[in-house]
């Protein structure tokens, strides 16, 4: 493996909420970004490999 690349499950998952709750006009819109952050972990930055 030469990268991770981890896409913020926790504001995957509130924005699909916001989606859901919008559909039924429901609830307010929180100021997380329409974007999903992503962050890149290189080799180097990994641990090492377990068994």
């Amino acid at each position: 493996m030469d990268a991770v690349l981890d896409q913020s499950p926790f504001v995957e998952a509130v924005r699909a909420v916001e989606v859901i709750l919008a559909h039924y006009n429901r609830g307010a819109a929180a100021s997380l970004p329409l974007q999903t952050p992503m962050s890149i972990y290189p080799r180097a930055n990994l641990p090492p490999a377990t068994a």
